[in-house]
C-alpha cells in the first residue's frame, strides 16, 4: 500500500512537471497561431 502510494505520488510530481511545460508550449504555440492568423488577414485586406 505505501509503495503504490510513493508510485501515485512520482507520477503525479512527475505529470505536474510535464503539465507546467506543456502549458507554456501550448502557450506559445496560442501566440504563434495568433501571429500566423494577423498575417493571413493583412495579406487579404
Amino acid at each position: 500500500m505505501i509503495l503504490l502510494l510513493m508510485v501515485i505520488g512520482g507520477l503525479a510530481s512527475s505529470a505536474i512537471k510535464t503539465g507546467g511545460q506543456l502549458a507554456l508550449y501550448d502557450l506559445q504555440v496560442k501566440r504563434f497561431a495568433q501571429q500566423l492568423l494577423d498575417e493571413a488577414r493583412k495579406d487579404h485586406s
